[in-house]
């Protein structure tokens, strides 16, 4: 049997910001699966359960997913947002948390959805755990976000226009995610696979991270035009992420599983949106073709993943940054602290990095 999980005396910290949020994430899962949260949320009579049985149904499987690395980007983005919008001391912790624990949520779901094995270094949660309460501890961070919000001490205006902004981007991620698990490279026409893979990324990465900077703002005390820029400027930067995740997955030996993931699905990726570019309409035929192949098992994926990597903008790296600066348009005068964009531009690079 798992132990149990203690709730911790203090919040706990690190230095380095993934490990922190971390952190915070974990204590604050202890605190909100405790005797006394679960008492008061369980009925009116306050019966308590012994806690083993809600650490199998939940504890177990949401400490082992957020407890695993992951980058936080997302929580950076909150973070970097909070900073330029003129946040000073510690940023409050409650915006990064939810906007991570929904995307933790949203990975575990796809990876059902996908049917992928593997996840943040280990093995798939539904794999380990079950499909039934890996979709539930899924969903189950999906509605948690709105909680965090609800406990960050915000004014009641302020709380409102969070929990709208909130259900607004779940509903814009669903319909993103929607495209992702339904439609396949030879569902679409050349001509709209651009626009089909431009739309899932806005709608599906670019939404949450769009989300996570104007919580940033509004924690930082931004009228809601101002944290509307931020999210603007989150979104572009959250499809920038993508489009290296896709670029890396086809020409970095590192991410071969990621690419191997993605050509065997069918997925609508940017590859496939350059090759609907550039190639003409029998060149484009014919890999489609060999993706179909690659799909019923009849090819291999390396031959494919070597096609699309011919496809890579010569020019991306210049594009991106030209995206970028581009993109910090949105915010105009809105900068408060001017040395984040610095620490910004420092930033792209070592994601950017990551992703070679």
């Amino acid at each position: 049997m798992t132990a149990p999980l203690r709730i911790a005396d203090e919040r706990p910290a690190a230095p380095a910001a993934p490990l922190r949020v971390r952190a915070h994430l974990l204590h604050r899962l202890r605190a909100e699966l405790s005797p006394a949260a679960l008492r008061a949320q369980t009925s009116a009579a306050g019966t308590a359960l012994p806690r083993m049985y809600w650490q199998k149904a939940l504890g177990a499987p949401l400490q082992d997913f957020l407890d695993r690395n992951s980058k936080m980007f997302r929580a950076s983005m909150t973070e970097w947002a909070w900073r330029a919008a003129g946040g000073a001391g510690e940023m409050p912790m409650a915006f990064a948390l939810a906007v991570e624990a929904m995307h933790a949520g949203s990975l575990i779901i796809d990876d059902i959805e996908d049917g992928a094995t593997e996840r943040r270094g280990d093995v798939a949660l539904h794999l380990r755990y079950g499909v039934a309460p890996a979709l539930n501890a899924g969903n189950w961070l999906y509605f948690w976000p709105a909680r965090l919000i609800g406990e960050a001490g915000l004014r009641p205006d302020q709380e409102l226009a969070a929990l709208k902004k909130l259900a607004e981007t779940q509903h814009r991620c669903h319909l993103g995610q929607g495209l992702d698990v339904s439609l396949k490279v030879q569902d679409i026409h050349q001509e709209d696979m651009p626009a089909v893979t431009a739309t899932k990324t806005a709608l599906k990465t670019g939404a949450l991270m769009g989300l996570s900077a104007w919580l940033g703002a509004l924690a930082a005390g931004a009228d809601l035009e101002t944290c509307e820029a931020y999210a603007a400027f989150g979104e572009e930067l959250g499809g920038m992420l993508q489009i290296l995740d896709d670029a890396g997955s086809m020409a970095s030996g590192a991410r071969a599983e990621k690419a191997r993931e993605d050509l065997l699905t069918g997925a609508p990726t940017w590859p496939w949106a350059w090759a609907a570019q550039t190639l003409d309409p029998a060149a484009y035929r014919e890999l489609v073709h060999l993706s179909q192949d690659v799909q019923g098992g009849r090819a291999e994926t390396s031959f494919l993943r070597g096609r699309l990597r011919d496809v890579l903008p010569e020019s991306l790296d210049a594009d991106l940054h030209a995206r970028l600066a581009h993109a910090l348009t949105h915010l105009d005068n809105r900068i408060a602290n001017p040395a984040c964009v610095d620490a910004l531009h420092r930033e792209f690079e070592r994601l950017r990095n990551s992703y070679v």
